[in-house]
């Protein structure tokens, strides 16, 4: 019941979104700076395929399909 986004390489993130497969945002968090992992909390979520979007200070943006299953 929780999303770990790691950031070996210490990029200064901006944001991580999580999408629902609908396109609703169900997590939006912002300027997280360089740590090396970020948690996020999924309990509240329904079990499912999301799509995390990490942007980082160059603007640069990854996108992922994540498999939330609590």
């Amino acid at each position: 019941s929780e999303l770990t986004v790691l950031n070996p390489n210490g990029l200064d993130i901006k944001s991580v979104t999580l999408f629902d497969i609908s396109g609703k945002i169900v997590i939006n968090a912002k300027n997280l700076g360089a740590q090396n992992d970020y948690s996020f909390s999924t309990q509240s979520l329904s079990e499912g395929v999301y799509v995390a979007n990490i942007t980082v200070a160059s603007n640069q943006s990854i996108s992922k399909k994540v498999v939330i299953k609590n």
